[in-house]
């Protein structure tokens, strides 16, 4: 948990350097992109609305408590703010820099996992054909 915990921090802290360094041009349109999603006007990250698979799933299964338990309430104010037809104020929106990709060291370990489990699956031993 620890090492997933370190890796989470870390592509934390990538993001963080890889927003730093985009060009004008680029920071413009990923900004524009970025405020006019729906999204982080009600409080989400990308990876609380991301299409849910298998592997996702069990993504989200594995995320430590305090992580779950602070998806949650975003969700469930998401939600709220939703049905009530109103988003946050401006100072309250997911910034960019809070918008981290949290999921991704867990999905893939979870990929990898899946496959060694399908390698070990499909293996014929060399002593089974001689």
């Amino acid at each position: 948990m620890t090492t997933l915990r370190s890796a989470v921090a870390k592509v934390s802290e990538t993001w963080k350097m890889k927003i730093a360094q985009r060009s004008f041009f680029e920071k413009t349109i990923k900004d524009f992109n970025f405020n006019t999603g729906y999204y982080n006007q009600i409080g989400l990250r990308w990876h609380d609305i991301m299409p849910r698979n298998a592997v996702v799933e069990e993504a989200f299964r594995r995320l430590p408590r305090e992580e779950r338990e602070d998806m949650d309430f975003r969700l469930a104010r998401a939600t709220l703010l939703s049905a009530n037809k109103t988003i946050l104020s401006k100072e309250e929106w997911t910034k960019q820099e809070e918008d981290v990709p949290y999921l991704d060291p867990y999905i893939k370990l979870i990929e990898r996992e899946l496959r060694n489990k399908a390698d070990w699956d499909n293996f014929i031993s060399p002593r089974t054909y001689p």
